[in-house]
Formats: C-alpha cells, structure tokens, sequence
C-alpha cells in the first residue's frame, strides 16, 4: 500500500508519494510492488512527475517499468535512506546496479549528494538565503502574540510521519508549564489539528496547532522565528529535512541521541539530545537547554556536513518541484 496526494499545479499534476520506509519489508519484490502502484496511478491520473517526500525504494525498479510501459516521467526523492542500502543481501545490490543502469536519462533525481549512481540525477539548488520568506497573517500573528515565551516548533505531515513523536513532545511541554516555565509548542503541518485534543490546553495558551500544508516560504518562516525546532523521531534512520533546514538557519534542534541525529549533536555540536523516550526525559533536556538560541558552529566540520549532506539542496527541495508556493487543489489516496 502507498499513501499520499495528488496535487495539481497551475497546469500540470504532481503526484506526491509519502512513502514510509520499511526495513523489515526492503527488498525488491516490496520495490516492485511499490513500483507497479507507481505506474497504475501515473497511466490513471496523467501525471507529470513523481515526487517522495521520503526516502524511497521504488525507485531501484521504476526504470525497468517505465521502459515496460513506455513512460518518461522524472521521479524526485528526497534521499537514500541507509535502510535501503544496508538491508539487502549481494545479489539484491547487483540487481539493484544494473537496473539503475538502464534508467532513462533525466529520469530519477535527488537532493543528496551521497546517491552513489551516476544514473541519479542531482537536482538544482535555487535557494536565496537573503530573501527572508514572508508569512501567511494566521501564522505571523501566532509568533507576534508569543515574543516572551521561549518558542518550540515541529512541523511537517502529521497523518503520514507515524514517528515523529508528538503526543510525547506535547506532554513534556504541558510538565514544563506546570513548573510555570514559559514554553509554548507550535505544532504546524497537516493533521496536526488531532493533536490539540491530546493537551489539557487547547488553543493558543502553551500548544499551537496550525492544521495546513505548509509552503516553503511558511517552513522558512516558522524556522527563523523559533526558538528550538524539535524532531523527537523515533525509528527514523535517515536524515531529516527539517533538521537540515534548522541547521542552515542556525537553529538549535531537539533531537534523539542515535545514528544520524546523534552525529549532528556529537560532530557539529548544534543539537539538543534527549537519552530516553519520555515526557520527563524530554522536559528535562528542554529545561536545561532553554538558554541555548543559537550556536556557534564549527566551521571545518560544518564545511564536511554541508558536503556530505547537501543542506541547501535539502531546505529548498519544495520550491524546486512546486514553484512559486501555488498549490491548487490536492485529492487524497491510498492504493
């Protein structure tokens, strides 16, 4: 099964695969499955090019369907996530190379740096880091009625990212205010309206809830105005664009201490670890880093960081494939 959005965009369709990786399930045969629904819904909704949020799979065996079934669409994922180089065994890795060989030229395409295949193309980076991006009234106003509290933020889609975490998040947040700390969460991104029936504060007094898809100017917006950006994830082995996109504005971020995460708070020293899965924990670590604004990185191992991780390329992945923020109408699915 494949969740997500088809979207149209001025005059062309985007279809949007929010597409969660699972190790237990990665192989080829769960690829080509992934790869089958791919095609099925392309030749249904005429669809303009494939975009995965997440870190993707299907696209090891997109090229040998779209030969099969004559398509030329290009394909945009965000990154390889380590799962689906590391759980498979010798032969799986040769067949996984020579289908990549006979991809279509312009065809797969990624923001990161690290995609090992010159048959992967690496999209274009369009960012303007000095055009400071401009907000929606609704959310310019939350942050102006919120200057003398100490602003968390967590964003993105709430219905299909299972680990991000937030009922835990929120709970930790309701326990600082018990001990009358000023914190306020702001939880933005679609679906994330469910989580204000999980607090005892409903509604604007210290958990925000801001139910729509967000541009990307609104993401920037949201990040530059923050305090701490959290990403509390749980069973998530990849990198994050959000937590890039906190980096490349200097933002401390709220981070689990493993893998990935780990290695930006060790390495780069700009994450906030918390050691266990728990509202205390979690209020805790908040608690003690609440000081913390901004950071002073260290210039080498942010120079390596930037090349291996493609930061610039991750924070402005959206405006790449949806330009100027314009999204007409979307129509959810699962197939």
């Amino acid at each position: 099964m494949i969740n997500g959005y088809i979207s149209k965009h001025k005059k062309n369709i985007s279809f949007l695969l929010y597409e969660p990786i699972s190790h237990e399930k990665n192989s080829l045969f769960y690829s080509l499955e992934q790869s089958r629904l791919l095609v099925k819904l392309c030749k249904e909704y005429s669809i303009d090019k494939i975009v995965s949020p997440s870190g993707s799979i299907a696209y090891f065996t997109y090229p040998l369907l779209s030969r099969i079934y004559g398509m030329n669409l290009p394909y945009f994922f965000l990154m390889l996530n380590d799962g689906t180089n590391s759980n498979s065994n010798k032969i799986e890795k040769f067949i996984r190379k020579y289908l990549l060989k006979i991809a279509r030229k312009n065809s797969l395409w990624t923001i990161d740096h690290s995609s090992m295949s010159k048959s992967i193309g690496i999209a274009p980076d369009p960012i303007q880091k000095n055009n400071l991006a401009k907000p929606s009234n609704e959310i310019k106003l939350i942050f102006e009625n919120s200057k003398d509290v100490t602003k968390l933020v967590i964003y993105g889609d709430m219905s299909g990212h299972k680990n991000k975490n937030v009922a835990t998040l929120i709970s930790a947040v309701e326990l600082l205010n018990s001990e009358e700390l000023k914190v306020k969460l702001i939880v933005a991104g679609a679906g994330s309206d469910k989580f204000s029936l999980n607090s005892t504060k409903r509604d604007g007094d210290y958990v925000i809830c801001i139910d729509k898809y967000l541009t990307d100017s609104e993401l920037d917006y949201i990040t530059i105005k923050s305090d701490v950006v959290c990403a509390p994830y749980i069973n998530h082995f990849g990198p994050s664009g959000i937590v890039i996109r906190a980096l490349y504005y200097k933002k401390r971020v709220l981070v689990p201490n493993y893998k990935w995460f780990k290695y930006i708070s060790t390495i780069i020293d700009c994450g906030i670890p918390f050691s266990e899965n728990t509202p205390e924990n979690i209020a805790d670590t908040i608690k003690k880093n609440l000081e913390f604004k901004a950071y002073q990185q260290n210039e080498h191992n942010w120079d390596e960081f930037l090349r291996f991780n493609s930061v610039e390329n991750y924070s402005c992945f959206w405006k790449i494939l949806i330009k100027n923020d314009c999204v007409l109408e979307s129509q959810r699915y699962s197939i």
